[in-house]
């Protein structure tokens, strides 16, 4: 375990505040600053400078909280090493919409699997990239682009976007050139969504963007989005497992566009620092072993 003045250490350095600190810690401030001036003291060396009511690290202060990091993850690890294979397993989980309402219930039984306990939220891109970062979430399944550079990336899945439309939409079941469309009404899922981050990206390697059509209105909610599309109030892109029922149905139709056919990997996502290969394998078995006998 570590020296708790070390711990101290990382989370004045992470909140760079000693009363925040000490609020989280549930110590006092001078309790606080006793511990940062002992690890200063006892490594000879300055690690936070105080200056215009603002705390920031010195680059040995930064340095020694990267180490620290890396320390309890490793300690973690062995945590996790040293439990008996039978025990429990927790996971805080969290995926995109498309994915938590249309991939897990059809290629996965997160529900049935024995001594795994898992929790799981269900939201936009940008808002699960947030818990990640903040250590909300252990590991993020996201429908949608994502910075490679920022997280440890596994692809799981490639998913078509579509456009639909109402059947009794003149454009129904044709194919047309891009700027046909661009009197239309956009009927578009939320900003930090991952199908609106794609569709963007390839609108933008066309030289446009969801400003060309008549209208965009944003509608947060992938049923209600398919109700008014259905209804023929505007067109929408969606990834195709999104609206598989829909199609097959005949209650939404495509339209196919000319020379604009994007899909979109789906990733597993979880911080660099707080990647474990192998938990990331197992993960990766639960979401991906059901798809040959489901496709």
């Amino acid at each position: 375990m570590l020296d708790y003045r070390y711990i101290t250490f990382l989370m004045v350095a992470k909140e760079l505040n000693y009363t925040k600190a000490a609020k989280k810690l549930a110590l006092s401030q001078p309790a606080v600053s006793k511990h940062i001036h002992y690890i200063e003291n006892h490594l000879n060396t300055k690690l936070v400078n105080y200056q215009d009511r603002k705390l920031s690290l010195t680059k040995k202060g930064e340095y020694l909280k990267i180490k620290i990091e890396e320390i309890q993850n490793e300690i973690e690890s062995i945590k996790v090493d040293l439990i008996d294979d039978k025990s429990a397993c927790n996971l805080r989980l969290g995926a995109s919409r498309t994915i938590g309402e249309f991939y897990i219930p059809t290629y996965t039984q997160l529900l049935n699997i024995p001594d795994i306990k898992i929790d799981l939220i269900v939201d936009n891109t940008t808002q699960l990239l947030n818990l990640l970062e903040d250590e909300k979430i252990d590991y993020a399944f996201i429908s949608g682009p994502i910075d490679a550079s920022k997280y440890h990336t596994r692809p799981f899945y490639n998913d078509k976007i579509v456009l639909v439309c109402s059947p009794k939409h003149p454009l129904a079941n044709r194919t047309v050139e891009l700027e046909e469309l661009f009197s239309e009404n956009l009927l578009a899922r939320e900003m930090g969504s991952g199908v609106c981050d794609s569709v963007e990206h390839y609108l933008l390697q066309q030289g446009v963007s969801c400003d060309q059509f008549h209208q965009t209105t944003r509608i947060g909610n992938i049923a209600l989005l398919k109700t008014y599309i259905a209804n023929n109030e505007g067109i929408g892109f969606l990834y195709a497992i999104s609206v598989v029922e829909e199609l097959q149905n005949e209650s939404l139709a495509t339209i196919s566009i000319e020379n604009f056919s994007p899909y979109q990997d789906f990733f597993l996502v979880c911080n660099k620092k707080k990647q474990k290969e192998k938990d990331i394998e197992k993960l990766i078995h639960l979401f991906t072993k059901n798809l040959n006998t489901t496709v």
